[in-house]
């Protein structure tokens, strides 16, 4: 499945995770091997989402500067 198609067929909330995992964990969704934290532009409303990513697990939190916009914490 081509980015594009894949955008077109997910939410803002999937999309941000996407991002974060592509950047921070391996193809198998291992983590690295510290915890993370930074951000990005937010995929809904283009604010700013500041994320963690766990060490090993590369279990994600991420939250969006603006009120009532994406929030998330997998567990």
């Amino acid at each position: 499945m081509t980015t594009v198609l894949w955008n077109s067929q997910v939410g803002p909330r999937s999309r941000a995770m996407g991002v974060i995992k592509r950047q921070h964990c391996d193809a198998q969704g291992i983590g690295p091997a510290a915890p993370v934290s930074g951000a990005i532009a937010c995929t809904k409303c283009k604010g700013n989402i500041k994320f963690t990513v766990q060490a090993r697990s590369g279990l994600t939190t991420g939250r969006c500067s603006t009120a009532g916009c994406l929030t998330w914490k997998e567990s």
